[in-house]
């Protein structure tokens, strides 16, 4: 072997170890952590999947809503969306849809709890 194949056996894996570990961090997905939470809307239960990256909210699932459907559940995704937005639950409600405005917010903020600190 001479000494550019030996370089090249060498350089291999490690740029392997480089690809996949850069590709993670290219995905805030793959490293973000995943909290539950429940709050009260009109009908039921609301339930999200709240995702943090770097204490900073990333992502927010509505995982079961009981609402009417087309109306709170349009609702509950307006206010996830301002409240990713806001980086804050003190978001303004969506006209008409008070109970799963709220019912979201207290959902997240139910979620927000279990973030360790």
């Amino acid at each position: 072997m001479d000494k550019k194949q030996i370089v090249a056996i060498i350089l291999m894996p490690l740029l392997a170890i480089g690809i996949l570990f850069g590709a993670s961090a290219l995905n805030p997905e793959a490293q973000a952590e995943f909290y539950e939470g429940v709050g009260k809307g009109y009908y039921g239960d609301i339930k999200v999947r709240v995702g943090v990256v770097e204490d900073k909210i990333h992502s927010i699932e509505i995982v079961e809503i009981s609402d009417t459907p087309g109306f709170g559940d349009s609702a509950a995704q307006t206010v996830a969306g301002r409240i990713i937005e806001a980086q804050s639950t003190e978001v303004d409600i969506v006209s008409g849809a008070t109970l799963s405005s709220r019912g979201t917010i207290e959902a997240v903020n139910n979620a927000l709890e279990n973030v360790e600190k």
